[in-house]
């Protein structure tokens, strides 16, 4: 607008052509509705008043956003996308694996300096500092948190502060604080759960299931917890925690039990990708299928597939996409990524070494983490 506005009589003609290449739909809507909107200009042309018509629609109706005919105009540049990050994991050999970042413009992945022991773990972003919490290494489950100031330490020099309560890998970022929420300790399952608010560990209300090995993600101020193991089998089970209320609500179960499961949220819906349907290895069944959770409804649908069946998987959510980064099949730890974009599932690229149980970590605008895909979006 400021080019339009140097030169208003001559220019202003071009604002409809302008404005058609616009991303508006990538834009908060609070900027649109406070920017945009209040502008007489764009407000006086009936072209730009559709597409911020159609731009506010995309935001308020997400369950039909594949309606929408935007093209790239609700999608953003890869340039604005950021990094993922693979952290940590397992392979056949059981040795630690050099962390991988992802080149959204070139397409390909790259190794990054950090290497861990660590599987299950979670990682969160916590203002310039990465936290690496809890987790495995062998058959130990730890409580430690190790921290990372990634602008300022190039050489990943980790400081470890307070540890967590309880032994436990499962993690959330919610309102400045970071959840730590069942698990398993090395000896059983558990329920219980903790919050760090950047100085100290503050148990919270319980679950009202055991859970190992499950899904966790924030959605719309609520932290939920989807699937998971138990003592001696799966969950379909789905429970969300309200902060304000320091309470855990049932919410509707899966369609199937998923132990091991990647969970993620995309345009205001949860996904549970993968999983295992048993903790005993010869009934266990890995699973393809994306089932999608629309918390309005409290309802889960069937929506996709992976191209194989696996448990273990990283997922975080890039841009539009929601990407499932390696995993483990029933002979094989794999090296695939895919994406799904409400539409469809598609392969894209290849990490470089296979790999499940690993974290991943999406920078963009808002601050994310999950469990098995542990991201973080700014």
């Amino acid at each position: 607008m400021l080019w339009i506005m140097h030169s208003k009589e001559e220019r202003v003609e071009y604002l409809e052509r302008l404005f058609d290449v616009l991303r508006i739909a990538v834009l908060p809507p609070k900027y649109i509705v406070e920017q945009i909107k209040t502008n007489p200009l764009i407000m006086n042309s009936l072209v730009c008043c559709k597409q911020i018509v159609d731009a506010l629609e995309f935001h308020l109706c997400p369950s039909a956003r594949s309606m929408f005919e935007l093209g790239i105009r609700c999608r953003a540049r890869k340039s604005t996308l950021g990094t993922v990050i693979c952290f940590g994991g397992t392979d056949a050999t059981k040795k630690a694996l050099i962390s991988e970042q992802y080149d959204f413009v070139n397409d390909r992945w790259n190794p990054v300096v950090y290497a861990s022991k660590r599987v299950q773990f979670g990682v969160a972003l916590f203002g310039d500092r990465l936290f690496f919490i809890g987790g495995r290494e062998g058959l130990k489950t730890l409580s430690i948190v190790d921290v990372w100031d990634y602008k300022r330490d190039k050489n990943v020099c980790l400081t470890r502060i307070p540890s967590m309560n309880t032994p436990r890998h499962a993690l959330a970022m919610m309102d400045d604080m970071i959840f730590a929420i069942g698990g398993h300790d090395g000896w059983t399952c558990l329920s219980s759960a903790e919050r760090f608010d950047g100085k100290e560990w503050v148990k919270i209300a319980d679950m009202s299931t055991a859970r190992s090995s499950f899904g966790i993600a924030v959605l719309n101020g609520k932290i939920y917890a989807v699937g998971g193991r138990g003592a001696g089998n799966c969950h379909s089970s789905v429970e969300c925690y309200h902060p304000l209320r320091n309470c855990w609500y049932p919410c509707a179960d899966m369609s199937q039990p998923r132990g091991n499961v990647a969970v993620g949220v995309l345009n205001g819906f949860l996904y549970a990708v993968g999983g295992v349907s048993s903790v005993i290895s010869k009934l266990a069944v890995r699973y393809t299928a994306v089932e999608r959770y629309n918390p309005e409804t409290d309802e889960w649908i069937y929506v996709a597939h992976l191209s194989s069946a696996r448990d273990g998987i990283a997922v975080c959510t890039v841009g539009c996409f929601l990407l499932a980064i390696g995993g483990y099949s029933d002979k094989q730890y794999e090296n695939c990524v895919e994406y799904y974009d409400e539409i469809s599932c598609h392969c894209t690229a290849e990490v470089r070494s296979s790999r499940g149980f690993c974290g991943g970590i999406s920078q963009r605008y808002s601050l994310s983490v999950i469990v098995h895909g542990s991201f973080v979006s700014d």
